[in-house]
């Protein structure tokens, strides 16, 4: 037992020495750090569970250590991993550090405005004399940025080259 609390202090005080990026990364590192111990003294004691905050670590023996939050699996830590502290570190901060959320699509338009199509300059969309962009790109995107790039005259109204850039289009 006195091998894992020093262990334990020895493992806290190598994460305070990891560069601090957040509070967030803080505490995910400082638990990724309690979790390695814990798995030290799970791992001494063959097999069975050890409760770490909210995490439960087990073990049946083959070497791998499960990870698991109120039931559900975040993952497993094999021996190789275990062993070394600074992959033990590693693989487990990744499993507990939430997962980025993927990006929405976009697309990006080039829309025209002005009273003939034929007389446009090169464009994806045409809208005829006085559109609003905004509201052509609003009825289509979940959000976006319009930015006027040229303009130039003729005809009735005029003519005007926007860029739509659309988020999540309907």
């Amino acid at each position: 037992m006195r091998n894992v609390t020093a262990l334990t202090a020895m493992l806290l005080f190598a994460a305070a020495l990891v560069p601090q990026a957040s509070m967030a990364q803080d505490a995910i590192e400082v638990r990724a750090a309690k979790v390695c111990a814990g798995i030290g003294s799970l791992v001494s004691k063959s097999q069975g569970e050890v409760t770490v905050d909210n995490l439960e670590l087990s073990t049946t023996g083959n070497g791998t250590v499960s990870i698991s939050r109120d039931g559900v699996d975040l993952g497993k830590v094999n021996q190789a991993e275990y062993k070394d502290y600074v992959s033990c570190l590693t693989t487990v901060i990744g499993l507990l550090s939430p997962q980025p959320k993927p990006l929405p699509p976009t697309v990006t338009y080039r829309v025209c405005s002005g009273e003939y199509e034929r007389a446009c300059k090169p464009h994806d969309v045409y809208l005829y004399c006085y559109a609003d962009v905004k509201s052509w790109a609003a009825a289509r995107c979940e959000s976006s940025i319009v930015q006027r790039m040229n303009t130039y005259a003729g005809n009735k109204c005029g003519y005007s080259i926007d860029t739509v850039v659309c988020t999540s289009p309907k």
